[in-house]
C-alpha cells in the first residue's frame, strides 16, 4: 500500500464542513489511491454532530473535498502497511514501525 498525506487548506478551516470533523490537521493514510485515502479519512475523523450549516444545507465531507484538503502520495516511503491506516502528527517512518509491530 502507499502513504498518502492529506493536509487542510489553512484559507478553508472556516468552511462549515469542518465542524463535523474533530481533526483538521495534517495526517498521513495507508490506502491504494488518493480517493481511497479521502474515504479512510472521512471513516477516522467524521463525528456525527449536527453542523453550524443551515438546516438542510448539504455539506461535502471535509476529507473528500479538494477545494478544502490537498492530498498527494508520498513519492519516498516505501509500500508498506495494513488498509486504512491513519497517523497524526507523526512521520511516515514511525507510522511504518507501528503497523510492522502490529
Amino acid at each position: 500500500m502507499a502513504v498518502f498525506r492529506l493536509q487542510p487548506r489553512l484559507a478553508t478551516l472556516d468552511h462549515p464542513a469542518w465542524a463535523i470533523s474533530w481533526h483538521s490537521t495534517p495526517c498521513y493514510i495507508v490506502a491504494e489511491t488518493i480517493d481511497q485515502a479521502r474515504k479512510f479519512a472521512n471513516c477516522a475523523f467524521i463525528v456525527p454532530l449536527r453542523s453550524a450549516a443551515e438546516p438542510g444545507q448539504d455539506l461535502p465531507l471535509p476529507w473528500s473535498d479538494p477545494d478544502l484538503v490537498e492530498a498527494w502520495r508520498l513519492p519516498h516511503v516505501a509500500e508498506f502497511g495494513l488498509l486504512g491506516a491513519a497517523s497524526v502528527g507523526r512521520p511516515p517512518q514511525l507510522m511504518r514501525a507501528e503497523l510492522a509491530a502490529a
